[in-house]
């Protein structure tokens, strides 16, 4: 490792042009690889990463069926529903008031409903109400300019809630259910070791190996979108399944298992450095000292 970065958008297939107002990372269709997703004033785009390139999906219905050009500022993935894989947000607002309104959508994840290789998904920001579209702002048109979200769970019930900040109004915090309606979840908090990684594990890696055989991965991040930032905490929704073991890599390298993780709980993994390797620097040093020694004090063969 030499510390320098290589320019690969191009060969990775991401050399599409945006304006990029937001990007975040989570593997959507659990096969192991985190995928992208990137807001835009304009199309949003969707990446599919194929292990040494991506494909843009551009069919998996994230563009929306507004006629306007959608000013989109945030994007972020989380499991809004506990069901085990990972849906999609984007907070919208227009700059020009003398357009029709842009809401927010919340894209559920359904998985790969036709057998096309695509996940599929759904808009029901308007059914869970936060699309902004039927609130009774005051504000011109009656539409929220929603230019920053983060993400957290503010009750502390298990899943996480959504706190909005408009550019034309108050933010705005919106409670979710999921756990009422019976979603069951993991909460993992890293905290990094001196000599090791940083306080909040901060690019590191969680993975949680269910029953099943899934394994759900997400990286733990420190911010993401346009003007947000949210809980450093790893979320997972769990989709009824018992926990086997949860995994970290940190990033000295070193991976870290955790066994017995209850599902419903909040797990606190505290960072272990990796096992020194042994130093036999000294040893051979004073074994060479020896034999010197020795040949310098043999005494010469008798002669008869």
């Amino acid at each position: 490792r030499d510390g320098t970065f290589e320019l690969v958008t191009t060969e990775s297939g991401m050399s599409r042009p945006g304006t990029g107002m937001g990007a975040h990372a989570a593997d959507i269709d659990l096969d192991g690889d985190l995928d992208v997703c990137q807001s835009n004033f304009g199309d949003n785009f969707l990446w599919n990463n194929q292990g040494n390139s991506f494909i843009e999906q551009s069919s998996m219905g994230i563009y929306g069926e507004q006629s306007n050009i959608l000013v989109n500022w945030d994007c972020h993935f989380f499991d809004y529903d506990l069901d085990g894989d990972m849906d999609l947000w984007f907070g919208v607002g227009r700059i020009n008031l003398d357009i029709s309104n842009q809401y927010n959508s919340l894209y559920r994840n359904d998985g790969d409903l036709d057998g096309d290789g695509m996940i599929d998904f759904t808009d029901v920001a308007s059914e869970l109400g936060i699309s902004g579209a039927n609130m009774s702002t005051g504000y011109t048109r009656g539409g929220n300019k929603t230019m920053g979200v983060a993400l957290a769970d503010f009750d502390n019930d298990g899943d996480l809630d959504l706190l909005m900040a408009h550019a034309n109004g108050p933010p705005q915090l919106w409670r979710n259910t999921a756990v009422e309606e019976g979603g069951s979840w993991l909460k993992v908090r890293l905290q990094g070791t001196e000599g090791g990684s940083n306080s909040h594990g901060i690019g590191c890696i969680v993975e949680v190996h269910l029953e099943d055989g899934t394994i759900l991965k997400q990286h733990a991040y420190a911010g993401d979108g346009f003007l947000g930032s949210s809980d450093p905490s790893v979320h997972f929704g769990l989709g009824g399944q018992s926990i086997v073991e949860v995994k970290v890599k940190w990033s000295t390298g070193y991976i870290q298992s955790v066994e017995g993780v209850q599902f419903n709980s909040e797990l606190t993994v505290m960072e272990e450095l990796p096992p020194e390797a042994n130093d036999y620097s000294a040893f051979i040093l004073i074994l060479m000292i020896l034999i010197l020694l020795q040949l310098i004090w043999k005494k010469p063969p008798r002669t008869q």
